[in-house]
């Protein structure tokens, strides 16, 4: 899991976030990069994308399995090749993803908030 920092925007691993207690706070971590005081927002649960080509390759996933869901739908006799073929076409695309994006495709990134004082 990373974090993304509210005030620098830089993201990191969970295992880099700085242990504040030592500098006086109470709650939270510290940026590695900033070194501000932040914590992980529960209630804000985005999905944060490493660029703007990895976004649109999770819109292009989405769109995939809306038409094959359709396409399976709209075909009268349905047979377990069709499916497979849905199925088989899905696995390629997420093989390619998780060669073009691996950090996207396995490695989740929470948005940070300021910690209330």
């Amino acid at each position: 899991m990373n974090y993304l920092c509210y005030y620098c925007n830089h993201e990191f691993p969970a295992e880099d976030a700085v242990d504040g207690f030592n500098e006086g706070f109470k709650t939270g971590f510290l940026c590695p990069q900033c070194g501000k005081n932040i914590q992980d927002n529960p209630n804000k649960k985005e999905w944060v994308f490493s660029s703007r080509s990895s976004e649109k390759f999770y819109g292009f996933v989405v769109v995939y399995c809306f038409t094959a869901w359709i396409t399976l739908e709209s075909i009268t006799p349905n047979s377990w090749l069709h499916y497979l073929m849905a199925i088989g076409g899905l696995a390629l695309i997420l093989a390619y993803g998780y060669n073009i994006k691996p950090k996207d495709m396995y490695s989740p990134t929470l948005k940070t908030q300021p910690v209330a004082k």
